[in-house]
């Protein structure tokens, strides 16, 4: 069996963190941060975005996870720093949506309101160390959208708003 991230095989081992059994076999390395595990890693499942628990445990911007959390959605309000434009993000769609943080995209703080699918969703990208630093992009339910990046181009496709967020063209 496979470690669960090239990542895991790279950090150093720590105290308490054992591999399970079956990861053990023909390997040396028997410590790791626990930290880098998916849920599903741990026996856990990874749940739906529309399926996790709200997490309004307050939190600030350098404590915001790197990558998506699976097994709860940090609401926008939890956000101790969180700008007026984002705890209004989803006042234009049907239900009024809190935005739900997504994940980092190299200095970018992803959020979204509305949900992933089959309707009208609004991302925000918000810059993490100049919070006044923002780039907007509205997702349509057939999978087109629009917004600008950083580079001040416009982009149809979410995909493309996500790499200019990165610098890439």
């Amino acid at each position: 069996m496979q470690f669960p991230s090239a990542r895991a095989r790279t950090l150093r081992p720590i105290a308490g963190g054992v591999l399970p059994d079956e990861w053990q076999q023909g390997r040396h390395i028997r410590n790791f941060d626990v930290a880098v595990l998916r849920p599903r890693h741990l026996g856990m499942t990874a749940l739906r975005y529309d399926q996790r628990p709200p997490d309004r445990t307050p939190v600030h911007t350098d404590d915001l996870p790197d990558t998506p959390t699976r097994d709860r959605n940090i609401m926008a309000t939890a956000w101790i720093e969180a700008p007026p434009e984002l705890l209004t993000l989803g006042d234009s769609l049907d239900g009024r949506p809190e935005a739900e943080y997504k994940r980092r995209i190299g200095d970018w703080l992803l959020w979204r309101s509305g949900p992933a699918v089959d309707a009208d969703a609004i991302y925000l990208a918000v810059h993490r160390s100049k919070l006044s630093c923002q780039h907007r992009f509205t997702l349509l339910p057939d999978g087109n959208g629009a917004g600008a990046g950083p580079s001040g181009r416009e982009h149809a496709r979410f995909r493309e708003w996500k790499a200019d967020l990165l610098g890439r063209k």
